[in-house]
């Protein structure tokens, strides 16, 4: 079953219920080739750059992060601070 969201975005339930997205883009023919020629003008190579431009992005924004928290003067928290502050927020999930 396919559903349209009018943004050329259309996104599915596969077995199972996992969602699935389908993107349809226009991108230059040179772009188009650089990406036929690295052998990823496929669905698992498409997802692969996909899954590694949102690491890339991610690791920029927590370096960003760093720097604006130290800049601040806040010290780093040790492993057990920020495994307490983890299960602090899953105990009050878990309440919620």
């Amino acid at each position: 079953m396919r559903y349209f969201d009018g943004t050329g975005v259309c996104w599915r339930l596969e077995r199972g219920g996992r969602k699935m997205t389908t993107i349809q883009l226009e991108i230059p023919e040179e772009m188009a080739e650089s990406i036929r020629e690295q052998g990823l003008m496929n669905p698992d190579g498409l997802r692969e750059m996909l899954r590694d431009s949102l690491r890339v992005k991610a690791n920029v924004y927590f370096k960003d992060l760093a720097g604006r928290v130290e800049r601040l003067g806040i010290p780093p928290m040790s492993e057990e601070e920020i495994q307490a502050e983890i299960d602090a927020a899953r105990a009050e999930r878990k309440q919620k």
